[in-house]
């Protein structure tokens, strides 16, 4: 990513300096403009992933978790799925949650209020294989 962002500024330096003769300007307005680049897409990126979570319906209905020593099971109410604990991307918790992530950005949220001790237990142990 901040590949890319030089390389916007880069061309943003280029392009503003052609015709303005004072450098410090250029520099200026060219982070300036790298900036609001970013930002924009940024926020477009955003908005573009709440809309896709708020039209899929199995994220607002009910999902239950069973939980296996080498896997777990996932049942919406229109589609089931078996997944290792091996292709996940990482395991965690903390004081509230446990936190499976699908992928660098993506993450199952379990909160321990509605598990009981033995199943708390259980994937503690999990995750600390």
């Amino acid at each position: 990513m901040w590949i890319r962002i030089a390389a916007l500024f880069i061309i943003m330096y280029y392009f503003i300096g052609v015709n303005i003769a004072n450098k410090f300007l250029t520099i200026f307005l060219a982070a300036i403009s790298t900036t609001t680049v970013v930002l924009i897409l940024n926020n477009i990126s955003k908005q573009r992933h709440l809309k896709s979570f708020k039209s899929n319906k199995t994220y607002l209905n009910d999902i239950h978790y069973t939980f296996y020593i080498d896997h777990y099971e996932i049942n919406a109410e229109k589609s089931s799925e078996s997944v290792t604990w091996l292709s996940r991307n990482a395991l965690l918790w903390d004081d509230s949650y446990f936190y499976i992530y699908h992928s660098n950005v993506l993450a199952s949220v379990i909160p321990k209020r509605y598990l009981d001790k033995e199943q708390v237990t259980f994937l503690e142990s999990i995750i600390i294989k």
